[in-house]
């Protein structure tokens, strides 16, 4: 091959391989994140092949989520993140989330059984497109209520999960702000006992009629089902 035009391949061969790096290097930051270390005691980190990250945290600790979802920020990760606190013994914060706002994808809180208020606590995650909220059967007789204001700041969501074992009030049109919603999930809600679960769903999100009856999550192309069993919160007859 003539010199000359060995010269120009080169110098694109280098060009390629650095823009390459740089385009992963934020990926590959990431990839020195570990989890169950002495101050993320209970925090598991698993990197899939799709370009995320997943932070499992047994909820024992509240300082070992602080910690990893700061370690995350300083090694300035930017995929998505995949975040699950399960059986949390501490009241969920906005702030505990501040770290992470721009990349949290998806957030599972599990088992919940502290009884706290549940406003604007997802106020700042206006990137997340996935929330499920499991309610475990509490000491305290109180329902847990739900409104307008325990969804702020949700722009971006598109599936929304909620499962109890303990009573768990939706006001009316508390999901009205969820302009993209397309899946919604519930199982145990209390609902008012008049009409169907199809009223029910209307009466606390407006635009019912454009929910689907199946999910795609985009990163990891897990189908989710949409489905909705409420219960009633006062029998028929009272």
């Amino acid at each position: 091959m003539p010199a000359q035009l060995l010269q120009p391949m080169i110098l694109l061969a280098v060009l390629f391989v650095l823009l390459s790096e740089c385009g992963a290097r934020p990926h590959h930051s990431c990839r020195r994140l570990a989890g169950n270390m002495l101050r993320t005691r209970g925090c598991h980190v698993v990197h899939p092949r799709n370009n995320s990250l997943t932070i499992d945290c047994d909820g024992k600790n509240l300082n070992s989520v602080k910690n990893i979802l700061q370690n995350f920020q300083n090694l300035g990760c930017n995929v998505p993140l995949k975040l699950h606190i399960n059986k949390p013994t501490f009241p969920i914060a906005a702030d505990l989330f501040n770290n992470v706002q721009k990349s949290l994808h998806r957030l599972e809180i599990l088992h919940l059984t502290l009884h706290q208020s549940w406003d604007n606590i997802f106020s700042n995650l206006g990137s997340l497109k996935i929330l499920v909220l499991h309610f475990e059967q509490t000491s305290r007789m109180d329902s847990i209520v739900l409104g307008t204001d325990s969804f702020n700041g949700l722009s971006e969501l598109e599936y929304l999960r909620i499962s109890t074992k303990t009573p768990v009030i939706l006001r009316k049109d508390a999901l009205k702000n969820l302009h993209k919603l397309k899946c919604l999930g519930l199982s145990g809600v209390a609902s008012s006992c008049e009409g169907s679960d199809a009223d029910f769903v209307k009466s606390i999100y407006p635009g019912s009629n454009s929910l689907k009856t199946h999910y795609e999550d985009p990163i990891s192309h897990r189908v989710e089902t949409c489905k909705v069993h409420t219960r009633c919160a006062v029998p028929k007859n009272a």
